[in-house]
């Protein structure tokens, strides 16, 4: 999980020298380069990682709707989706 975090920081400075500000494509790139460290982990740790990053991907994913205006702001949404 170090060299998944590892890269994706990487990816996103390297991105922000080259281009000069971040967008979508910075992070689905740094995402996709992370992701690929996952094929390394062994079956049961893709598991654990699965169920860290679920949560939080749901977080970030409400955080993005709100703010295209997509869904309306509930306060402790995030408490739901971590039930």
């Amino acid at each position: 999980m170090t060299l998944n975090i590892a890269t994706v920081k990487y990816a996103m400075c390297l991105y922000l020298k080259v281009f000069l500000k971040y967008s979508t494509l910075s992070c689905a790139i740094a995402g996709g380069l992370g992701g690929i460290w996952a094929i390394f982990e062994p079956m049961n740790r893709r598991e654990e990682m699965a169920m860290y990053l679920f949560p939080k991907a749901l977080e970030i994913s409400g955080k993005y709707l709100n703010t295209r205006g997509i869904i309306k702001h509930a306060p402790y949404i995030e408490v739901t989706f971590s039930l």
